[in-house]
């Protein structure tokens, strides 16, 4: 989040209206599905990051195993 995300998603640049400096936020869109539709570049989700190339699947790949265990505050 910090390196991807937290650039454009703080409270002072609310990108699309989304925080994610804080783990309750960042919890927030990952159990809503958000995070995953953003960084998969799912149809009907704003592809994330903005402007860039998607993330690499590793990188991927260690968000939804994160979602999958309970988007645990590690």
């Amino acid at each position: 989040m910090n390196t991807y995300c937290k650039g454009c998603h703080n409270p002072s640049s609310l990108g699309g209206g989304i925080d994610v400096s804080t783990y309750a936020s960042v919890k927030s869109i990952a159990l809503n599905g958000k995070l995953m539709g953003s960084i998969m570049h799912t149809t009907g989700f704003i592809a994330m990051p903005q402007g860039s190339a998607k993330l690499s699947d590793c990188k991927i790949d260690q968000v939804r195993k994160w979602i999958a265990a309970g988007s645990v505050n590690n």
